[in-house]
């Protein structure tokens, strides 16, 4: 099973690759001009410094990685229907809800 597995897979690959190179070769060429490949807003031109992340967004990010893991948690352990699945399920979210609020105090 794993070996006709391995030949379609290869098989695919090699199909896919070759209309690649088929396409990349028949597509027109673009001509690289400097006016084209400029940053402009509303018709001007814009000289852009670096970005800068406030620490805020790593909070809103945390937050959301920590919700959606449990959301996500919450669908699949309805699958299981053992014992062992709830109190894993119940320290999983005990130690979620420790973590929210450490860094929702440290904030």
């Amino acid at each position: 099973m794993i070996l006709e597995i391995s030949v379609a897979f290869f098989i695919i690959f090699s199909i896919s690759y070759i209309v690649y190179l088929i396409g990349r070769r028949q597509s027109p060429k673009s001509i690289r001009a400097e006016e084209k490949n400029s940053r402009y807003a509303c018709g001007e031109k814009v000289i852009l410094g670096k970005f800068k992340i406030s620490l805020t967004f790593y909070e809103y990010l945390i937050y959301f990685v920590i919700l959606d893991s449990t959301s996500l948690l919450f669908a699949l352990s309805a699958i299981g229907t053992a014992a062992s699945n709830f109190v894993f399920l119940i320290s999983y979210l005990s130690i979620m809800l420790t973590a929210v609020l450490i860094i929702s105090r440290g904030a």
